[in-house]
């Protein structure tokens, strides 16, 4: 059986322990999601609460602990934003 980390294998763990503190420096977490910003066909296959707005994304992120450090505008339907554990401080 492989070994999961501690904080992994527990994803109920109170909300004031930041997930981004028990990640190292380096490590970035990716988050791609539906972009509810814009209409049109998305709408037929996507519900409008399975959607995001990057914003709202940033916001809970770094309220969990996490930094943004990139943005991505290739996906023409999708929010892909990058974000990194802790503060720039490394």
């Amino acid at each position: 059986m492989p070994s999961v980390p501690k904080a992994a294998s527990t994803p109920w763990t109170s909300r004031k322990t930041s997930r981004a503190s028990s990640r190292r420096a380096s490590a970035r977490v990716a988050v791609i999601e539906p972009n509810a910003e814009l209409g049109g066909v998305l709408s037929l296959f996507v519900d409008d609460e399975h959607a995001s707005v990057a914003d709202e994304i940033r916001a809970e992120m770094e309220a969990a602990g996490y930094r943004s450090v990139g943005s991505h505008d290739f996906l023409p339907v999708q929010v892909f934003e990058v974000f990194g554990a802790g503060s720039d401080d490394g």
